[in-house]
């Protein structure tokens, strides 16, 4: 009913496990700025995970910017007059000598200022201005002090070059905005949406809710509550719904409307380099069992961009549910008024294959409350075919996907598929800018076994009206002939800090 806020996720297409299909969930980031330069996420992730190693670290003897140039090159961006700006160089390129690294006063060997800067800037694109402001304060505390009243200052800026003195006072001046930019983004914020899903087994869910997020520097907490109308259509010349295969069903539950209320905690605590997603979400019928749903992630995450490693544990009312998507109806009204619940222990990882291949895996084992067991293995594989040299966005990439299913039976009550497997062919592209951020997945099957897989088709946008307003919107469309299930999921909303 309430799904999460676009903006909270992280700069990356995640994935959710829906039969042949990726599902991309809400990957919009906190922008500090309004400029449509494009936020710096992907190459030389290895580069920028090193950063943000220490960047976390307790303050003390441990710097950020002693960290020496061949050790770090994430992408860098512009230091102009007005702050951050567009993207400079190659991603995972260095800055040249005599880039502002190198201006006096600042720690030799250290990284181009430019490439700190544009790191404390992803810190703030990812929604954790508490790491940016460890960066911004490190600088600040490493730079020279450009007190023009200091003789032994104003002789050094009178024997600098014209260009290097340029260089230090923009990068001053973007210190500065950014640590405002830092106290700005601590805000709390507040979320308001609408959630509309109609499917092809006649269920439909119209919902609308909203709440505050909380930023700490131990992650984040958001606190929502949502309510709306789960219907059930029962039409009997429907053959993909169940109710419509049996002459039984009483007239009384034909085109019926519950009443549904959520209240939820999403709590997303991170350190170093370990987060946790934990979702908790008390679920109430006014006709239907009530039910309190949940979901515990834990991921060590080396390289935030490209490798993470993950557990979780979960207990859901919809095969579609997972830690990112947790608000898909139940799959059938028979589902819903059972009460037929699963809980769900998976294992998985995303893992680079050199520059330009990415791949992953993924293991679900499903425990159903009427006695079905089901085990859910899926494995990616990817070719990145964007960024290119000199750029960092967009990234395109292609590839195949594979999926094994099986549960213990078949039922009419939800999706159960028994010995199923499908290859699809899949690709993704991803543009994350200041102020525009876009993304789709789309995979199609070309070969399946005892199921007829679904195409799937999903993306996300949203754009940074103002400073303090966000509107978002996340599509997801799924379709497939036979006995696969087809949806149509949309949610529309808009974020805005207070």
């Amino acid at each position: 009913m309430i799904t999460r806020e676009l903006r909270d996720n992280r700069a990356a297409i995640l994935k959710a496990s829906l039969f042949g299909v990726l599902l991309l969930p809400s990957a919009s980031l906190r922008a500090a700025t309004d400029e449509t330069a494009p936020v710096l996420v992907d190459d030389s992730a290895n580069a920028r995970a090193q950063l943000l190693n220490h960047a976390v670290k307790p303050h003390g003897q441990e710097k950020l910017l002693h960290r020496t140039q061949t050790d770090v090159a994430p992408p860098s961006i512009s230091v102009g007059p007005s702050g951050p700006g567009a993207p400079a160089g190659a991603a995972g390129s260095s800055a040249a000598p005599g880039a502002p690294g190198g201006m006096p006063g600042m720690p030799p060997g250290m990284p181009p200022l430019s490439v700190i800067l544009g790191y404390a800037d992803f810190m703030l694109a990812i929604d954790r201005p508490y790491e940016a402001e460890k960066i911004y304060k490190q600088i600040m505390a490493n730079m020279p002090k450009m007190d023009p009243n200091d003789p032994k200052v104003a002789e050094m800026m009178k024997n600098m070059p014209k260009e290097q003195l340029a260089a230090m006072q923009s990068a001053m001046a973007a210190v500065q905005k950014g640590i405002k930019d830092v106290e700005y983004a601590k805000r709390p914020t507040m979320t308001l949406l609408g959630h509309v899903y109609h499917d092809d087994r006649n269920v439909s869910l119209t919902a609308f809710g909203g709440g505050p997020t909380f930023r700490s520097k131990y992650g984040r907490a958001t606190l929502t509550a949502g309510t709306g109308h789960y219907r059930n259509n029962n039409d009997p010349n429907n053959p993909n719904n169940p109710l419509a295969l049996s002459p039984d069903i009483p007239s009384a539950e034909d085109n019926i409307t519950l009443k549904k209320n959520t209240l939820n905690l999403l709590l997303e605590p991170y350190f170093k380099k370990w987060e946790g997603n934990f979702f908790l979400s008390n679920v109430t019928y006014d006709a239907a069992p009530d039910r309190f749903l949940y979901d515990f992630k834990v991921s060590y995450v080396p390289n935030p961009a490209r490798e993470r490693y993950y557990i979780s544990t979960g207990r859901h009312d919809s095969y579609f549910q997972n830690v990112n998507n947790q608000f898909y109806a139940p799959e059938t009204y028979f589902q819903l008024k059972k009460k037929i619940l699963y809980d769900d222990y998976s294992v998985g990882f995303e893992h680079p294959v050199g520059k330009k291949f990415d791949s992953s895996f993924a293991y679900r084992n499903f425990q159903y409350t009427d006695g079905n067991e089901r085990n859910n293995y899926r494995t990616t594989f990817m070719y990145r075919i964007k960024p290119t040299t000199g750029k960092q966005m967009p990234v395109w990439r292609v590839g195949t996907d594979f999926i094994f299913d099986d549960s213990k039976f078949f039922t009419l009550d939800y999706t159960a598929s028994v010995n199923f497997n499908a290859y699809s062919i899949a690709t993704d592209y991803l543009w994350i800018s200041r102020k525009v951020k876009y993304g789709a997945y789309a995979s199609y099957p070309v070969y399946q076994q005892n199921f007829n897989a679904p195409y799937g088709v999903f993306g996300f946008a949203s754009y940074q009206l103002s400073k303090s307003t966000e509107l978002y919107t996340k599509l997801a469309r799924l379709s497939g002939p036979g006995n696969s299930i087809s949806f149509n999921d949309a949610v529309i909303g808009v974020n805005v800090r207070f």
